[in-house]
């Protein structure tokens, strides 16, 4: 049996589709056991254990990634005892698998997730179908690097880091790509004389269909202090020469045409294969890369890796049908290491390729030099940053050593952003990946295309919210520039005493004021007062607002919790809206998530309204109580959250309005392991039903308080 090296592992437990079928062969997949194959597109697809067969059969061999049934933790939150612990119950499991196969199986075993990668012929497929201990076998596809006159830093905004020293220094970017050219003048590092590249490694494969680039055609080949084993593969095959520029776009230094983090190290990795004149790259290839950068990680001082490459398409985040890269990437943040991946450019409006897909990892648009998307570039919800990636000009894998050349495509955005992290990170090396992905998100630029925008980076900026994060934010009204702090969008707002008063102006329908907030998971809570002429019936609906975007026609798409009271009950609310004028009227572009009534309350006295979101799921409170819940979908994420207010008009606005007495807005951290215990702790706090919890009790009257919430 050949055994090729010791490698990685990544639990599997996520992947629970429950496709046990009948192998022809005459042996019985296990039951729960889930098999992936891959569609037209390169997307993870399900398939029945038979249709992996025929594959198996007709080709010869077929590899596979195979998820073990163990328990899995991301490598950042076990202590050396605990990994040790870990690695060796993967190890065992994956013994197990081994036990079974024939010496014709070629076999490769992660160290770090519960995975292994398998070439197996038709019968040894069988043998695997059937061990005890599997929870997903999937299809090994291969994917494409993602390409279709400056890095900007004018753009991007990175000279005035480079003039404090934030360029990188002493922190490390890993490129998974096809290598990078090592005597390219933009890999010299001029303080101190030498080279830029500080280790480098190869991970290619020998198959029926594919041929290793490693040097000497070996497979795998690392080399700690040297360049040699992630040297671009020859640009004779379609597709080399990619990482060079990528990498120069990351790290690049030379003269006026610098790369992002220019004072940072490289570590290429070349991940390509050569498959008859084109270069495509094998997920256990990736797989074992990310790996060694986990090994690496301290050594180098990494701060990010750089993927630009990929395929599929994905309407949401992949990790259940990804879960072996998933792992991994997951492992890499848990340690401090911001995976950066291109989302593809097949130019969607509503999907994105994979890995990018992945929750853990940064997805990656690409925007023009006019702060448009490029019309290559993927998009969705899930995306994550926008940068630089149209006409782009970099290093060259052909010509002099100082040779240029010109690309596009989301290949050339995602280096941006790796770079981007190294220089946040030179500038704060405590900061956490979730840390600087908010300070990236939450002061970019905003590019559209569609109904959709997302952030180009900006690192100034990015530099500054980091300096002074805007984790919590609090605005009391006792005087004018903390309720300039509110961006006026319809009606009329003013400041009476303590409280900022929305009130009728005679021709909105409604009246309502924004404040950005950045964040997806948060929660909101405001102290309103509900003044209403017309008592009669039932109050005008008053509430807020969230994850709310406003279009240049005053149209607004958000969430809305509202509060009416009548004269025995209060009614609450929650909708789904897009393209609204506010009315929320229930019409087809509104969508109610929740109603209910209870008793009525005064809203004439000062009431406590809060709203909590986390991840899809919304939780709706009046004065400490859970007063409806509900779920929305992955389209509403960073955005504003707003105070709103109907606005009559005639007479029946005379003596109408609403005071805004507090409002503060925190985050809820959830994908940072380091803050899981304050997430935890958050949660059980922000969903009781007692009316004792701090986001309503730390009202006070001081115009200072709500700035306090923690």
């Amino acid at each position: 049996m050949s055994r090729n090296g010791s490698r990685y592992h990544v639990s599997a437990a996520a992947l629970a589709l429950g496709l046990g079928a009948v192998a022809p062969l005459g042996a019985m997949a296990q039951d729960g056991l889930t098999v992936l194959g891959a569609d037209e597109h390169g997307t993870a697809v399900e398939m029945d254990a038979a249709t992996l067969l025929e594959r198996a059969t007709e080709q010869g061999s077929i590899r596979i990634i195979v998820g073990l049934d163990t328990d899995f933790t991301p490598y950042g939150e076990l202590n050396e005892a605990e990994l040790r612990s870990q690695g060796e119950r993967i190890s065992a499991a994956q013994s197990r698998v081994m036990s079974n196969l024939s010496d014709d199986a070629s076999v490769q075993r992660f160290r770090t997730i519960p995975f292994m990668a398998l070439t197996v012929n038709a019968t040894d497929l069988e043998a695997v179908l059937g061990t005890p201990g599997i929870t997903s076998i999937q299809e090994d596809v291969p994917d494409v690097p993602h390409m279709s006159d400056t890095t900007r830093p004018a753009l991007t905004h990175a000279g005035p880091l480079w003039a404090q020293g934030s360029a990188g220094e002493g922190h490390a970017v890993v490129v998974l790509d096809t290598g990078s050219r090592p005597n390219h003048n933009s890999f010299r590092a001029p303080h101190p004389i030498g080279a830029k590249i500080v280790a480098s490694a190869c991970f290619s494969s020998n198959t029926s269909v594919a041929s290793s680039l490693c040097p000497g055609g070996r497979e795998q080949l690392v080399a700690p202090g040297r360049a040699g084993a992630g040297v671009d593969c020859d640009t004779s095959i379609s597709g080399c020469g990619h990482g060079t520029h990528v990498a120069g776009i990351a790290v690049g230094h030379q003269g006026g045409n610098h790369g992002m983090a220019r004072d940072a190290d490289l570590i290429p990795m070349q991940v390509f294969s050569d498959f008859g004149g084109e270069v495509r790259s094998y997920v256990t290839d990736q797989i074992a890369a990310l790996e060694r950068t986990l090994i690496w990680r301290n050594e180098y001082n990494v701060a990010s890796v750089n993927m630009s490459l990929g395929g599929g398409r994905y309407f949401g985040h992949c990790d259940d049908v990804q879960a072996a890269r998933a792992a991994i990437i997951g492992n890499l943040r848990s340690v401090g290491i911001a995976t950066v991946i291109a989302s593809g450019n097949d130019g969607y409006n509503d999907s994105i390729g994979a890995p990018a897909c992945i929750s853990s990892a940064i997805a990656v648009g690409s925007s023009t030099k006019s702060d448009d998307v490029s019309w290559f570039s993927n998009q969705h919800t899930t995306l994550d940053l926008m940068a630089p990636g149209s006409f782009i000009n970099a290093a060259s894998a052909d010509g002099p050593s100082s040779q240029l050349e010109v690309k596009s495509g989301t290949s050339m955005a995602a280096p941006h952003v790796a770079g981007g992290f190294a220089m946040l990170k030179s500038h704060d090396s405590s900061a956490r990946v979730t840390e600087i992905e908010r300070a990236l998100a939450c002061t970019g630029i905003p590019v559209t295309r569609g109904n959709q925008a997302h952030p180009r980076i900006s690192m100034t900026r990015a530099r500054n919210f980091l300096d002074n994060p805007d984790t919590t934010r609090g605005w009391g009204f006792g005087n004018e520039p903390q309720v300039m702090a509110w961006r006026e969008v319809l009606g009329v707002r003013d400041r009476q005493g303590n409280s900022l008063r929305l009130r009728p102006d005679g021709d909105s329908t409604w009246s309502i004021v924004h404040a950005p907030f950045c964040v997806n998971d948060v929660v909101v809570t405001a102290q309103l007062r509900h003044v209403d002429a017309d008592t009669s019936s039932t109050s005008w609906n008053a509430g807020l607002t969230l994850s709310s975007v406003i279009d240049d026609d005053g149209k607004n798409t958000g969430l809305w919790f509202a509060v009416g009271t009548g004269t025995s009950s209060t009614f609450v609310s929650i909708w789904e809206y897009r393209g609204q004028d506010m009315t929320v009227r229930g019409d087809t572009a509104a969508t109610n998530l929740c109603r209910s009534s209870i008793p009525a309350i005064d809203t004439d006295a000062p009431y406590v309204l809060q709203v909590i979101k986390q991840r899809n799921d919304l939780t709706m409170r009046l004065n400490g109580q859970v007063v409806c819940t509900g779920e929305t979908s992955a389209e509403f994420r960073n955005g504003h959250f707003g105070v709103q207010m109907a606005a009559p008009t005639g007479t029946d606005a005379e003596g109408h309005s609403l005071n805004v007495i507090r409002a503060a807005a925190r985050p809820l951290l959830q994908r940072d392991p380091i803050f899981s215990a304050i997430a935890a702790a958050a949660s059980s706090t922000d969903v009781t039903t007692s009316g004792s919890d701090d986001g309503v009790t730390s009202f006070g009257t001081s115009s200072t308080d709500a700035a306090s919430m923690n």
